[in-house]
This record gives structure tokens, C-alpha cells and sequence, in this order.
């Protein structure tokens, strides 16, 4: 082989060394691209989740409360519903009781005014 050909050959394969360190170059960066992308959308998907986590337990919170506040609400007008009853129960034995007074005063007088009628009759010579 002459020397022009030993030296195309050498062009050639050092030509082609480069192009093969160029592309080894760009596949290394490529992947550092990707890994980059991967570890950020693993990022971000972890900050997705956590506020997701944040939502739920936000949401879970605020039923609880909720419920409390509802059972607080129902405990409140069951109280007020035993006081009414209570209350009610109380206008009813105040009204039998005056009821039963007026009942025993009428027949105080009923006796009453029977006894004078007796006394009258026995007391008029005429009868």
C-alpha cells in the first residue's frame, strides 16, 4: 500500500473514531437528559402525591369537624326538646293541681251552702 492510501486510511478510522466519540457524547447526554426528566417527574409526582395526601387528610378533618358539629347540633336539640317536655310536664301538673283546688273549693261550697239550707229548714218554725 502506498503511503496515500495508509494515510486515507488513518483520515478514515480517526474520522470515524470522532464521529463514534461524538455520538457516545451525545447518547451520555442524552441519557443525562432523560435521567434529569425521569428525576424530575418522580419529584414531581412525589409532590403531587404529598399534596394529594395533604387534600384527603384536609378533607377528612373537615368531616370530622362536620360530624362533631352536627352531633353537637342534635345533642343541643334533644337537650331542648327533654326542657320543653320538662316544662310541659310541669303546666300540666300546675293545671290538675289547680284544677283539683277549684274542684275542692266548688264542693266547699256546695257543702257550704248545703248546710245552710239544712240550717234554714230546721231553723224556719214554718217548716
Amino acid at each position: 500500500m502506498s503511503k496515500k492510501w495508509l494515510v486515507l486510511l488513518a483520515v478514515s478510522f480517526g474520522a470515524a473514531g470522532l464521529v463514534a466519540c461524538e455520538k457516545q457524547s451525545t447518547a451520555e447526554e442524552a441519557a443525562t437528559e432523560t435521567e434529569q426528566a425521569v428525576d424530575e417527574a418522580v419529584d414531581d409526582m412525589g409532590d403531587a402525591m404529598d399534596d394529594a395526601a395533604a387534600a384527603v387528610d384536609q378533607a377528612a378533618d373537615d368531616s370530622m369537624d362536620a360530624i362533631d358539629g352536627a352531633m353537637d347540633d342534635a345533642g343541643d336539640m334533644m337537650n331542648d326538646a327533654a326542657d320543653a317536655v320538662s316544662d310541659a310536664a310541669d303546666d300540666a301538673g300546675a293545671a290538675m293541681d289547680d284544677m283539683a283546688d277549684d274542684a275542692a273549693d266548688m264542693v266547699d261550697e256546695t257543702v257550704d251552702a248545703a248546710q245552710d239550707a239544712v240550717d234554714d229548714a230546721t231553723d224556719d218554725p214554718n217548716n
